[in-house]
């Protein structure tokens, strides 16, 4: 409205030869507009637009208006503006937009007032605007749709059909589907077999003496694996009965000390053989860590046991609130057994100098513990939460040089830096770890005792106990790691056996192994040995 009263007043105020030249039309191409502003012009009266401009001081006049000075007589609505002598000069500003006057317009306002007053758009004589970005779009679609295919496919696909919009989006899916296609599924890690010995004879039981064997379960809670609803109860009788062991240790039970009864009164009904049980249950944090023992024959006490004939500690265990150990004798007093569960290093590791860092640690002190049974051989059985070597580690397998990894007899910080070069992640994984792996060798080097699995079977791969749940294609594929052992001591082998009369009979360990073929009962599987007698010399070998 403002814009309109400043016009009208430059039409009022303004010399006869620019109202003429308004009047007539000049550079107004909307006639509408144009009636309406001559209108108002004849109807208001001169004294009250002049009232209405606002009040600037005069500025000098364009060179359009320069013809006259502005006349006082111009502004009787009734008279007629004269008209000029000689001939009208012609508007000289282009696209016929009239300059207003000095006077009563600034120079930023009159432009604008007289494009907004009167757009080029009713005009069908006007001149065409250059075209805008939207219709300039248009025009390249246009374009691309009279270029060839070749040419205008990436355009006709964006501005096409509703099909070919489809097609676009299929387009990514598409890609995917080629891409998943190209990518190499991953193998299964194929299981070296590792036969059991069955029979006395084959077990170099030939001297007679019984034969006497020990199986070990990670449970990974009893509670859960006891549970009919839980459907594993089945698949953990059928292990321990096929096996009937003389010895069945379970690992990582999670009992609560008051649980234990129930527990045991379901134990003694699925194996009622197993008549001796003795519990060790952390008292540090409830449902945690926790190891068991049942035996076919009483406990034997010793001076290295309490009343009962067992041991829930070992001297400097950094952890003795957890009940992580039950060591006890068997075979009258022949063979020393420590079922243990060694802790876990942690996600961030934050138990690892505990594990393995100075005198103090885990490994020094339970080394230093079956050190001291010196005169009688010992059996560590359990979950020991480590990969030693890297044919225990599935990660290995993929590597170009697993071959040359394989034998890497000595371990030292030199050679495990090589075997991680590629899988570095594994390097800060809790039981992967140099530091666990040079501590484990370390434990068995301070002991005295050896890997029996491996003393049985060297080069068997793709044998682990440990799959790990977050990856559900690990089993099926065979991805694991072997971290629960039997380590015997050096006696135990007819090559680290001392010298004896060929009359005698000796304890040997006559064979290792690992139900990994077995249905899963947890998210390991169980580990086992068989000791027998043999005669002085003799080994299962022979």
């Amino acid at each position: 409205i403002r814009r309109v009263v400043l016009l009208t007043a430059a039409v009022a105020v303004a010399p006869p030869r620019a109202s003429g030249f308004l009047a007539g039309g000049g550079p107004f191409r909307c006639g509408a507009v144009r009636a309406r502003l001559v209108g108002t012009a004849e109807a208001t009266p001169p004294s009250s637009l002049r009232a209405m401009a606002p009040k600037k001081k005069p500025r000098v006049a364009s060179k359009q208006a320069a013809a006259g000075p502005p006349d006082d007589t111009a502004d009787a609505p009734s008279a007629p503006a004269p008209e000029a002598e000689g001939p009208a000069k012609p508007p000289t500003r282009r696209r016929g937009r009239a300059k207003p006057e000095a006077a009563t317009t600034s120079d930023e306002e009159a432009p604008k007032a007289a494009e907004d007053a009167a757009p080029n758009v009713d005009e069908p004589n006007a001149e065409a605007k250059p075209p805008t970005r939207r219709r300039r779009k248009a025009t390249k679609a246009t374009k691309a749709e009279e270029e060839p295919p070749e040419t205008a496919a990436g355009d006709a696909t964006k501005e096409g059909s509703a099909s070919e919009q489809a097609a676009e989006d299929a387009a990514p899916a598409k890609k995917k589907a080629k891409k998943a296609a190209t990518k190499t599924a991953p193998e299964a890690i194929a299981r070296s077999p590792t036969p059991r010995a069955t029979s006395a004879a084959t077990l170099g039981g030939g001297g007679g003496g019984p034969l006497f064997k020990i199986l070990s379960v990670n449970v990974a809670g009893l509670r859960a694996t006891l549970d009919p609803t839980k459907g594993k109860v089945d698949a953990f009788a059928a292990a321990v009965r096929a096996e009937d062991p003389d010895v069945l240790l379970l690992n990582e039970h999670k009992l609560n000390p008051g649980d234990v009864e129930a527990a045991e009164e379901k134990l003694a009904e699925l194996f009622p053989s197993l008549s001796h049980r003795v519990f060790a249950c952390s008292t540090a944090k409830k449902g945690y860590s926790g190891v068991a023992a049942l035996c076919k024959a009483p406990f034997s006490s010793s001076e290295n046991t309490d009343e009962n004939g067992v041991s829930l500690d070992f001297p400097g265990n950094p952890f003795p609130q957890e009940g992580r150990v039950v060591s006890f004798d068997v075979l009258s007093g022949r063979c020393r057994v420590v079922a243990v569960y060694v802790p876990n290093s942690g996600q961030s590791l934050e138990r690892l100098p505990a594990r393995v860092q100075g005198d103090d640690a885990w490994d020094r002190a339970l080394g230093r513990y079956v050190d001291s049974f010196a005169t009688t051989p010992c059996l560590v059985v359990g979950d020991l939460n480590v990969a030693h070597k890297a044919i225990d580690i599935h990660n290995m397998y993929a590597r170009p040089t697993f071959e040359e990894l394989l034998t890497d007899d000595e371990m030292d910080a030199e050679v495990l830096d090589r075997q991680y070069v590629g899988i570095k992640a594994a390097k800060s994984q809790a039981g992967l770890t140099p530091q666990e792996r040079l501590s484990f060798s370390r434990l068995l080097a301070d002991a005295g005792l050896r890997d029996a699995f491996r003393e049985f079977h060297p080069n068997a791969r793709g044998v682990f106990t440990y799959y790990s749940q977050r990856v559900v294609q690990n089993r099926p594929l065979n991805r694991g790691l072997r971290l629960d052992y039997v380590l015997a001591s050096d006696s135990l082998f007819a090559a680290g056996a001392r010298r004896a009369d060929a009359s005698q009979q000796q304890l040997r360990l006559l064979d290792a192994f690992v139900l990994d073929k077995d249905p899963p009962i947890a998210d390991h599987v169980p580990v086992g040995c068989v000791l027998g007698l043999v005669s002085a010399g003799e080994s299962p070998s022979d």
